[in-house]
């Protein structure tokens, strides 16, 4: 209320009038009525004031968070609503700006692939979601995606909002190599393949690397030589190039492993590596060498054979020979030693050179032909399982014939004389002689204690 008197009715005073903050976007116009009471009846008046009240909110649109990330392959979701009670009902769509990389948005759960919200003067500030769902790709790239909100109706119709997704990549740069490991016989060939994981930002090149000796790699069997660069392009990074491998042939009998390391430049594929283990399979088996098989050897002489290993040795091998004892055969792995020696020694680095072994077949009193086995036993250096027998043909120098004694033999007319008869040689079986010859006047009688004359 304001006061006037007598004394000061001409003396102006002030009103403030102040205007509530509120939750729309509308100004409002209020009248202010001034009335009079007095004493008396003769200052009856009254007076409006019409007041209005500009509004200092700004109409916009508030999107949280204000920035996403999304998983490729995934979903997230952000929630819309309008900042102001509009003044009637509004529409806001949703666009996914450029391409969109695989980007979609719903904004109902219930209908498929829904862009559009609607708010109004009751729910404007009932916060809505939309979900944002994107697609898997090829590439290891993270995107970015920016979403438009544009409002339309009740005091929206100029009201922008962006926001920007960004699509972090499940993908990861690197190689992929099949099978992931390696079989090769020794002298013989295998292939595997390599690709890339994920498209990549530009040509890649690919560098065979053999980490090892005995294995060789070619990436192009049409070209000469041995190839050993594999290029991709963002076009054909997901097509397998083959790559073949060779063995070399060696003389032990060890598998070997050896590794191909394969190293990527380029395209995002920088300081990729992919290692490949390759098992070489040997296709040596140890035993001993033996040169010639039989031998041959004069009864009462001596002849020579050789013996060495077929492979490579871990270490030291001793071959040992046995099956001499009472065979009338000896041998001597070293002549320049007193007695027979019956052993020999190899090592990894004299295992392939030939050693000389002398046997010897003692007289003996038969006319047959024997053969005698010896066996050669190795141990030590991987051959402790190795056994390999030699057979020795001792060809006889006896001739079978008959010993008389004496030649000639004398008889005094009337009278009588003996002589003897044996073999030259051991028969192989019972031999029987029969004395004939004999002319008138001449008898023979090979058993005088039997009656008769005995030939």
């Amino acid at each position: 209320t304001l006061s006037f008197t007598t004394d000061h009715w001409n003396t102006a005073q002030t009103v403030t009038v102040a205007a509530a903050e509120d939750d729309n976007t509308r100004s409002e116009a209020v009248t202010l009525t001034h009335a009079t009471t007095t004493n008396g009846s003769t200052y009856s008046v009254s007076k409006s004031l019409r007041v209005r009240v500009i509004d200092n909110d700004t109409t916009h649109l508030v999107v949280s968070p204000e920035a996403l990330t999304v998983a490729e392959a995934g979903s997230a979701t952000y929630t819309a609503r309008l900042a102001k009670e509009p003044t009637d009902a509004v529409s806001l769509t949703v666009t996914v700006e450029g391409t969109g990389n695989g980007v979609t948005v719903d904004t109902d759960s219930g209908e498929a692939h829904q862009a559009t919200l609607g708010f109004t003067t009751s729910n404007w500030q009932t916060e809505q979601t939309v979900t944002v769902r994107a697609a898997a790709d090829e590439n290891a790239r993270s995107e970015t995606v920016t979403l438009s909100h544009s409002a339309t109706g009740g005091g929206y119709g100029s009201v922008n909002k962006r926001l920007v997704v960004t699509v972090t990549d499940d993908d990861t740069a690197s190689l992929v190599v099949s099978p992931e490991a390696l079989t090769v016989a020794e002298a013989g060939s295998a292939t595997y393949t390599v690709k890339l994981a994920s498209q990549p930002t530009d040509g890649v090149r690919v560098r065979v690397r053999v980490m090892g000796s005995g294995v060789s790699v070619d990436t192009d069997g049409g070209t000469d030589g041995e190839q050993t660069k594999l290029s991709f392009s963002t076009s054909n990074w997901d097509r397998s190039q083959t790559v073949t491998v060779s063995a070399a042939a060696d003389h032990n009998k060890r598998s070997e492993k050896v590794r191909l390391s394969h190293i990527a430049a380029g395209g995002g594929y920088d300081s990729m590596v992919a290692d490949l283990v390759v098992t070489v399979t040997d296709d040596e088996t140890p035993d001993l060498v033996i040169y010639p098989e039989p031998v041959k050897v004069v009864e009462a002489g001596s002849a020579t054979y050789t013996v060495k290993l077929a492979t490579k040795p871990t270490d030291g091998v001793t071959v040992t020979m046995r099956g001499m004892d009472g065979s009338g055969v000896s041998v001597d792995t070293d002549g320049g030693v007193l007695g027979e020696q019956t052993t020999l020694s190899f090592t990894p680095g004299n295992w392939n050179l030939a050693r000389t072994v002398t046997v010897s077949a003692a007289a003996d009193e038969n006319a047959s032909t024997e053969e005698v086995t010896l066996s050669h036993i190795a141990a030590g250096g991987d051959y402790d399982v190795v056994r390999k027998d030699l057979v020795v043909m001792v060809t006889d120098n006896d001739t079978p014939s008959l010993v008389v004694s004496p030649a000639p033999v004398t008889i005094v007319e009337a009278d009588s004389a003996t002589y003897t008869v044996k073999l030259a040689t051991q028969p192989t079986d019972g031999v029987t002689v029969t004395v004939s010859g004999m002319v008138s006047g001449v008898s023979v009688d090979t058993d005088p204690g039997m009656g008769g004359g005995q030939t």
